[in-house]
């Protein structure tokens, strides 16, 4: 049994030299310490109370590694030792042994600086990876945006050239064909509406008559549709680039915040080695330890942030798609609506008229949006094959785009094309969407004679805003923690009001500068109040509680020095020995010693 020497209660009227000689010649007090911890690392007082962990203090130079003591919310101690040697055994009777405190804080300081250069060299990397990810976001957004516009566009050009053609039809036939406005229109469309466009310029050439009865049902109306699906498009996308770019600046924000809070935490950790080594006082409110859970919270806040803008980025594309399929089909129901209404009205243009309907209606928007997916820098991590054919028969069947076979011994089969691969680009340019249309071209270019270079997609890649964020690594976290704290656990802190004592409990952290930091709650970041223990004497206040304690701490202001006493209580005996133990390491030379209250 361990035992710590307790003098009596003294009297007010002794002196204080007489009274140091009558607390040495009366005997000390016994109090028991608790047994060791089993192995398995149990809580004390899981048995009821009955044994708690022997204090046991680190030797210098040794090779156990210090680790902060955990109190749980009865004031139990949780001790976690890195060595796997046996704890030294204290002789009956012996004093406590304790290490210098400047020496274990130096050594914690070193291990704390160690672990900041290495998480250094591995945020310089997450960094990076980082940026480049938000440049991506940033680009792919953009020509994200571009499409929307492009949209809107097209439906405004739809809507003035059917305004312009109006008003040629007053003056007569030949100016109906606007220039070859019609031919042109629909360049920048990915839906096959070109062809269809040329077919109405060439249905145009033809019209020689007035089409004054017909101008509302075929202009006015159309024109009006047009304009009022451009003005709901131009909507949506000043939505979009609102929401994002204030997303964007927030999380830009988020990300300089948590840089700023970790230089300022590496600031705050050069700040006390300077202190330590000048032998000054260290205020509280330079801790490192406020730093770190400072940057901790917003390392936290940042990954909110990350998960908020994948998720609205998301929902946007789901959007997107299903406008931009609502306005493939409305500008294609617009164009059969005119086209039909030209047919009634121009029976010597049927079957120009027929033509265009049937390019009309044979338009496959999936596959055109597809092709924008393929081909608009929205996919990240795309897998080609760019291979050289020969001006001869190459052994592809394809549907679509997509290759459906392969013949074996065949050009294709030699150079590798599996099933399964879409075809891109042709000589440098983007693959048609149907398969009538890319037999088309390659049977072009075999008659020509010159070499085929064909760039084929070999494997599906996804959505880039599919791709979660890269998130910051977080293992220095628990590393600077624990080096960080020597002692946690909850206490009773007594407060007096207009007379009355009250006690509050309160989370208690002691870090290794020495400094015992009272907080509200185990989340808080901030310090309700903090104790200088250098500078502090500790004494048992059994008239007060029989678990209570008192830290006097020396102070110094404008108007002089004094002193300020704080008063705490555990719940058990076990965790008032632990807390006292705990405080007393950090206490200097000659205010060691532990003092009944008066």
């Amino acid at each position: 049994m361990n035992e710590v020497s307790i003098p009596p209660p003294s009297s007010s009227s002794s002196p204080p030299k007489e009274q140091e000689k009558e607390d040495q010649a009366k005997p000390p007090v016994p109090v028991s310490a608790p047994p060791p911890v089993p192995p398995n690392g149990t809580d004390k007082e899981s048995d009821g109370g009955k044994g708690g962990a022997e204090n046991q203090d680190v030797k210098e130079g040794g090779d156990q590694q210090p680790a902060p003591t955990n109190r749980n919310s009865s004031g139990q101690k949780l001790t976690v030792t890195v060595s796997d040697k046996p704890p030294p055994q204290r002789a009956h009777n012996s004093p406590l042994p304790r290490e210098p405190s400047d020496v274990k804080i130096r050594r914690t300081m070193l291990t704390v600086m160690n672990t900041i250069n290495v998480s250094d060299k591995a945020m310089e990397s997450c960094l990076k990876k980082e940026e480049g990810y938000w440049n991506e976001q940033e680009e792919a957004f953009k020509k994200l945006l571009d499409r929307v516009y492009s949209g809107q566009k097209t439906l405004k050009d739809f809507a003035y050239l059917l305004k312009s053609q109006q008003k040629a039809a007053l003056y007569a036939a030949k100016s109906f064909m606007l220039g070859g406005s019609w031919k042109a229109f629909g360049e920048e469309e990915g839906l096959g509406l070109k062809a269809v466009c040329i077919t109405q310029h060439n249905l145009l050439n033809g019209v020689g008559e007035y089409f004054e009865t017909i101008k509302e049902q075929m202009y006015e109306k159309p024109a009006a549709e047009a304009l009022k699906c451009a003005k709901e498009i131009g909507v949506f996308a000043a939505k979009i680039k609102k929401e994002t770019l204030k997303l964007q600046k927030a999380l830009r924000y988020q990300r300089d915040l948590a840089n700023k809070r970790w230089a300022q935490y590496k600031y705050a950790c050069e700040k006390r080695h300077k202190c330590f080594e000048a032998e000054k006082t260290m205020r509280p409110s330079d801790d490192p330890y406020l730093a770190f859970e400072i940057y901790k919270r917003e390392v936290v806040a940042l990954h909110k942030q990350q998960a908020s803008y994948n998720s609205v980025m998301g929902q946007m594309m789901a959007e997107f798609e299903t406008r931009e399929m609502t306005r493939a089909r409305n500008l294609r129901s617009l164009m059969l609506g005119m086209v039909s209404t030209q047919k009634a009205f121009f029976e010597f243009a049927s079957l120009s008229c027929q033509q265009a309907i049937s390019k009309l209606t044979g338009v496959r928007l999936e596959e055109d949006l597809l092709r924008f997916r393929h081909s608009g820098g929205l996919l990240h991590n795309p897998h080609t094959a760019d291979i050289k054919f020969e001006a001869k028969a190459m052994g592809l069947d394809f549907k679509g785009n997509r290759i459906t076979g392969v013949r074996e011994g065949s050009q294709a089969h030699v150079k590798g094309v599996k099933q399964g691969f879409r075809i891109l680009e042709v000589n440098g340019r983007s693959a048609p969407a149907g398969h009538k249309d890319i037999a088309a071209l390659l049977e072009t270019l075999k008659k020509a004679g010159n070499p085929i270079h064909i760039k084929f997609g070999t494997k599906p890649a996804g959505m880039i805003f599919d791709r979660p964020p890269p998130n910051r690594k977080t293992q220095h976290i628990q590393i600077i923690s624990n080096a960080e704290c020597a002692t946690v656990g909850d206490l009773s802190r007594m407060s007096k009001t207009m007379g009355f004592s009250s006690w509050t409990k309160m989370y208690c952290v002691i870090t290794n500068s020495g400094i015992m930091h009272v907080m509200n709650s185990r989340d808080a970041s901030t310090a309700h109040s903090s104790i200088q223990l250098h500078q502090s004497v500790i004494r048992l206040a059994p008239k007060i509680d029989q678990h209570a304690f008192e830290i006097e701490e020396a102070t110094s202001g404008f108007f002089g020095s004094g002193t300020k006493i704080h008063t705490f209580r555990t719940k058990t005996e076990n965790a008032l020995v632990d807390w006292v133990v705990d405080i007393k390491k950090f206490l200097k030379t000659g205010k060691t010693e532990i003092k009944a209250t008066k």
